[in-house]
């Protein structure tokens, strides 16, 4: 995750935390503000109520007239001094409504109208259906320990209401109907229970305040997503861009800054940086193209000189090696047995400083030479090195099996035969005797041909396994003659064309020598050994 995501996910995610509990505090405070003010109406509305009530009890009641549906209270019948019927004088007749019953005919009429509901209840009714409910019992039951009202939230089947209770207490009125009851001035004669929907509060419901707290949020948010956009994010993605051309290895614009704060002293300190990688990148260029023109003029000096030596080596060295040789042949018989002797040692330590020749020649050609690969007539190749390996082939009797097809490589022709012919040089020397060799080639992989020399020879170790393609390395007592340094530039050579040299060995089977080069494609032309631009001298095997 980027910075500017983990600091805007910081960032919103305290400013979040910040909001929600500050929507949690301020809900309370709603929530407390709308329960004052369910409670401020229920007292209005119920102080409204117990205001009519005492001006009843005052005047102990009043009457109405009687119709259908206004019938007598029969709970007032029995009671001592209320006389629950009059009839006035034209015979019309009146009934006796006491604060109860007052009450609860105008609770009836405010529930149709507003949903208020209200009545009187007490512990000892003089009507059954005053009885309590539990919450209603339970706010008398407080009212009798010294608490005057009562209230809470309840949920019903037509949704939450608002329930409030405020104690009555019997006044002098009131005995004119409760004086039986054993109720005196001053007691709780029962509660004013009024319920009332709770939405009628006023105040923001809980979801407008969630609205108001999203959308506050929201823009506090975007703000800060701006604020840090501008003073943050964007001076951190510039530097990071910059830092980024350096690591690519430009140097030459500028880093940006725009503040004088930490960033823009970061800033500064890579634009210093900058400007010091630069100069000293100049200066490691210059002193890398002056360094490269002096080595390459100094290469090819030498590469000059060891031509010209080896010329001039070789030219008293033919003369030595003939000049041996002809002693050998024509004053033989003069000579004697040892004369012979050193005269083919002349020669043969003539030879020997000529094939070293060679082959530095060809390992110093190896390293400027660049040839283009061309499919190869592998069977040619081999065919022309076991021609120049005749001589030595006859000497030691060597068998040599060869397949009669040859798996299509790319390649430099001569280099190629150069490989063979060492395999196989070293096959005749270390190999059985007789030496049986066998020579084959196959793809090994979508792009690699595989071709190799087996020999029945007693083996090499590990230890010379591992150093066998290494210069001047000699294989012991075995090694009599070369002096370790075909191996190396057969390395050098495969590794010149894109392949690689490989040595495998038995003590119980002999030795494989192998190499790989690029497969030709089946399109390719017909091989051939092609044109070599710049062969190299060629060099005896070792």
């Amino acid at each position: 995750m980027s910075v500017r995501n983990r600091l805007l996910m910081m960032c919103g995610l305290a400013l979040t935390v910040a909001g929600a509990v500050g929507f949690f505090f301020y809900a309370r405070i709603v929530q407390r503000a709308n329960e004052l003010d369910h409670l401020n109406v229920a007292r209005a509305f119920a102080e409204q109520i117990v205001q009519t009530r005492y001006w009843l009890a005052e005047h102990s009641g009043v009457y109405v007239r009687k119709r259908p549906g206004v019938e007598t209270n029969p709970f007032l019948q029995g009671i001592p001094g209320v006389r629950p019927d009059i009839v006035d004088s034209s015979g019309n007749t009146y009934t006796l409504r006491n604060p109860a019953a007052v009450t609860r005919e105008l609770s009836q009429l405010a529930a149709r109208s507003t949903g208020y509901r209200f009545r009187v209840t007490s512990l000892r009714p003089l009507n059954p259906a005053n009885a309590p409910d539990p919450f209603e019992e339970q706010a008398l039951r407080q009212f009798e320990a010294g608490q005057n009202e009562a209230w809470h939230r309840e949920r019903t089947d037509g949704g939450e209401v608002y329930r409030y209770v405020l104690a009555l207490r019997t006044e002098q009125g009131c005995l004119h109907c409760h004086a039986a009851q054993g109720y005196r001035v001053g007691d709780v004669r029962g509660g004013l229970s009024l319920t009332m929907p709770a939405h009628a509060a006023i105040g923001p419901s809980l979801q407008t305040i969630a609205l108001s707290w999203l959308a506050g949020v929201s823009a506090c948010l975007l703000a800060l997503f701006l604020a840090m956009r501008r003073s943050v994010i964007e001076p951190i993605e510039a530097l990071k861009r910059a830092s980024a051309r350096i690591a690519g290895g430009d140097y030459e614009e500028p880093v940006p800054w725009r503040t004088d704060d930490e960033l823009g002293d970061l800033a500064r300190s890579m634009d210093t940086m900058r400007e010091r990688i630069r100069a000293a990148t100049t200066h490691l260029e210059e002193t890398v193209r002056t360094r490269t023109a002096e080595l390459e003029q100094r290469t090819a000096d030498l590469d000059a000189f060891a031509h010209m030596v080896a010329h001039d080596l070789k030219s008293p060295l033919s003369g030595v090696t003939g000049l041996a040789r002809l002693l050998e042949v024509q004053h033989g018989t003069r000579l004697g047995e040892d004369g012979r002797a050193l005269a083919q040692a002349i020669s043969a330590s003539g030879r020997k400083m000529r094939d070293i020749i060679d082959e530095l020649l060809l390992l110093a050609s190896l390293r400027k030479d660049q040839v283009k690969l061309v499919p190869l007539d592998m069977q040619a190749i081999v065919e022309s090195t076991l021609e120049r390996l005749a001589p030595s082939l006859r000497e030691s009797g060597a068998e040599v099996q060869r397949p009669e097809s040859w798996p299509a490589a790319l390649g430099h022709g001569q280099w190629v035969e150069e490989v063979w012919c060492n395999y196989l040089s070293n096959a005749v020397k270390y190999g059985g005797r007789p030496p049986r060799i066998a020579l084959g080639g196959s793809r090994v992989t979508e792009g690699q041909v595989r071709f190799w020399v087996a020999d029945n020879g007693p083996g090499l170790t590990q230890e010379e396994q591992r150093t066998a393609f290494e210069p001047f390395t000699r294989f012991g007592r075995r090694s009599e003659e070369g002096q370790g340094l075909g191996l190396s530039i057969v390395a050098n050579i495969v590794d010149k064309l894109g392949g690689e040299v490989a040595v495998s060995s038995d003590p119980s089977e002999g030795t494989v020598f192998s190499f790989t080069l690029p497969a030709a494609e089946p399109s390719s032309p017909q091989p051939s050994l092609a044109p070599q631009p710049s062969a190299p001298d060629s060099a005896q095997p070792t």
